[in-house]
């Protein structure tokens, strides 16, 4: 429920991004912007910062959890700057990002 960033290098931890509460199933990077993108299996995406590693956005799924309905894959499409999920069908999640971050989670 943490994820650890290490140096590659000098293979030493940097620092560990703690704030999830469930498993997490998925990390996605978004270089642009510089942030961390975190999907843990009860469909809550975590947003995080590269350069001071604090937490931007929390963004829980409000919509009741199915087993068919459980994030199965997600990841950053650069070109739509968006976050695509699959589960039972895949969805497209804007994605908006200056220094503050907005993500949006429809699901139908």
């Amino acid at each position: 429920r943490e994820i650890i960033l290490w140096n590659p290098y000098t293979l030493k931890r940097i620092t560990s991004l703690v704030g999830h509460q469930a498993c997490i199933i998925g990390i996605v990077c978004n270089d642009e912007h510089g942030h961390i993108i975190s999907v843990d299996d009860k469909k809550t995406i975590y947003v995080w910062d590269t350069k001071t590693y604090d937490l931007l956005c929390k963004v829980p799924d409000t919509t009741p959890r199915w087993p068919e309905s459980t994030f199965s894959a997600f990841c950053f499409d650069h070109k739509s700057c968006a976050l695509v999920v699959a589960h039972s069908r895949i969805e497209v999640l804007p994605y908006k990002s200056d220094k503050k971050v907005d993500v949006d989670i429809v699901m139908h």
